[in-house]
């Protein structure tokens, strides 16, 4: 995990989710959606990826450290926020097109 420990990561990371290393050179995300303050899904969204301290250690954004990862994974790694909490506090927005 290049230069960050496992608890330096935990501690960057947003409320409520935790990254535990689960194999080599493999860290998953997990946690329940925070999509209000203090208020949670109640549904555990989990995200695996590889070198986490990339984009912690780069000044790049999200999407261009990781291209290929689907963007709904990438909001819940930098805000805490997954789909289903997206639809919480919006509504769906493919209904309303």
């Amino acid at each position: 995990m290049n230069n960050l420990s496992i608890d330096t990561i935990n501690e960057m990371l947003p409320k409520g989710l935790k990254a535990e290393v689960t194999g080599f050179n493999l860290v998953t995300i997990s946690g329940k959606c925070i999509f209000y303050p203090d208020k949670y899904t109640h549904k555990v969204e989990d995200v695996k990826i590889t070198d986490l301290s990339l984009y912690y250690l780069s000044s790049q954004l999200i999407q261009n450290v990781w291209p290929d990862m689907p963007p709904e994974d990438r909001e819940f790694i930098k805000t805490g926020v997954s789909p289903e909490g997206w639809d919480e506090m919006f509504g769906c927005l493919e209904e309303e097109m």
